[in-house]
């Protein structure tokens, strides 16, 4: 188990590679405690990080809680803009372009659950550089 840990973490770090220490300690940290609430397994996320979204709820439910833990959603799982907003722009190049992947991302769906895993999905496809911390 602890081998597998750190796979993921090594997946994370690697796939996310413009991400500050600090920034790879809090998502693990935050990845590691969702997990234990959500049940998600270890693949699962492995595989999100890499662009492979499976439909599944445990794996919604662990963004969702992800979300939550880096203050990009309430309590209540709605998306926090003005939180979402300034960390986009600490990975774009231009006010323009962080308007544009927030409009272009942030969709509501019929939980928020739906929402923010859409909003993941959108972020990793149109900001791979895109790191949730601080």
């Amino acid at each position: 188990m602890r081998h597998l840990v750190l796979i993921v973490a090594t997946v994370i770090a690697s796939t996310q590679a413009v991400l500050t220490d600090k920034q790879i300690q809090q998502l693990q940290k935050h990845t590691k405690v969702c997990r234990a609430e959500t049940g998600v397994s270890l693949e699962l996320i492995a595989k999100a990080r890499n662009g492979d979204f499976a439909d599944d709820l445990k794996l919604k439910e662990h963004f969702l809680c992800v979300g939550k833990r880096f203050g990009l959603a309430t309590e209540s799982g709605q998306i926090d803009l003005h939180v979402l907003r300034n960390r986009v722009r600490k990975a774009t190049a231009s006010e323009e372009e962080t308007d544009n992947i927030v409009s272009k991302c942030v969709v509501k769906k019929d939980t928020p659950r739906e929402t923010f895993f859409e909003l993941s999905k959108c972020i990793h496809v149109n900001l791979p550089d895109f790191a949730p911390g601080d």
